[in-house]
């Protein structure tokens, strides 16, 4: 950081600037190492533990189709899920829309974190020791927000992951071709469904987003901060893993509903105007789920998805913190 000299500032090389230009400089590079950081973690992780989301879309499917005896219907648990990707579509079907995936990426986790910095830096205090935190409550407020704020960005490269990941088994059920990558996705979406097509879903998904991130980042924070005060050890890789595995859980519990109803509502067909042909929206589809396949039908999937979440959040903030600690920064999430 700078300091400052009278009206000026003074950068490490000695090189004199304005104090406004010093921190406009300064917070133009961190928003982007925040948004590079985080696209490489991401992908980094996702790249581990695609497959697994696949297995989870599929089984939120399930239940679906309407002709319970037709070769689309099929109650299968996790495993059996994803053997029957792999011997009757082959394997790298298990990275069906993983392009998808991808280009959410690029505009999703840096916004995120942009977001979310944006806002906490504001609602920091100053601690006893003269640092500056932010506390639990105000960095949950944080992840909400900018959680639900990405995720309106992100909406139709979800709604092109879902229907690429469950193309084969609409074929299998008797339907029509749909999509078959990011482009022809967005062309005939439009061309089939008008514009507002593209953001079928966009009310689940922006809450499965928030709450996502809500135990993602948030309780990833406090467990952290948890685990180093309880336990009296320096912050390290097996502190972060332990964290990830808790954080994980909660990611499960809070946002695998919203994401059953995401995946049913994205996975409809449309009429022109983008309107559902099933559910009119995520709030009808979360009642029929319950009335017609029950309570437990809304953590369809969970094994995967814990499954999925727990080295993603691993693998995410192992790097995120290798990166941030090969730039001397501090936690910027605190």
């Amino acid at each position: 950081m700078a300091r400052l000299t009278g009206l000026r500032g003074t950068d490490p090389e000695g090189e004199f600037f304005p104090p406004k230009l010093l921190r406009d400089r300064d917070r133009n590079n961190s928003y982007l190492e925040i948004y590079m950081t985080s696209f490489i973690c991401g992908s980094s992780a996702e790249l581990a533990t695609y497959p697994l989301d696949l297995v989870k879309t599929r089984m939120h499917i399930q239940g679906y189709f309407p002709d319970r005896h037709g070769v689309g219907y099929t109650y299968r648990n996790a495993w059996a899920t994803a053997k029957g990707v792999i011997l009757e579509e082959g394997v790298m079907k298990l990275y069906a829309g993983l392009s998808a995936q991808l280009v959410r990426q690029i505009f999703f986790g840096g916004t995120k974190f942009i977001i979310y910095d944006a806002l906490s830096k504001n609602l920091r205090t100053r601690t006893k020791d003269n640092k500056f935190q932010i506390s639990y409550f105000n960095s949950c407020f944080c992840a909400v927000m900018a959680g639900g704020g990405a995720n309106l960005l992100t909406v139709p490269t979800e709604l092109f992951k879902i229907r690429m990941q469950m193309e084969a088994k609409r074929r299998a059920a008797g339907l029509p071709p749909r999509i078959n990558n990011v482009i022809h996705g967005l062309t005939s979406t439009v061309r089939r469904n008008g514009f507002y097509g593209l953001w079928g879903g966009v009310g689940p998904t922006t809450w499965r987003g928030a709450l996502h991130t809500l135990a993602d980042v948030g309780t990833y924070d406090f467990f952290k901060r948890s685990l180093i005060k309880v336990l009296g050890i320096p912050d390290n890789r097996g502190i972060h893993f332990v964290a990830a595995l808790l954080s994980g859980i909660a990611v499960v519990v809070l946002s695998n509903p919203p994401d059953v109803v995401r995946s049913r509502v994205m996975f409809q067909p449309r009429d022109k105007r983008g309107r559902g042909l099933h559910f009119k929206n995520g709030r009808q589809c979360f009642m029929r789920l319950i009335r017609e396949e029950g309570i437990m039908a809304m953590y369809k999937g969970w094994l995967p998805f814990w499954l999925r979440v727990g080295p993603w959040t691993f693998i995410f903030w192992f790097t995120f913190e290798h990166l941030r600690g090969r730039r001397g920064d501090q936690h910027r999430y605190n």
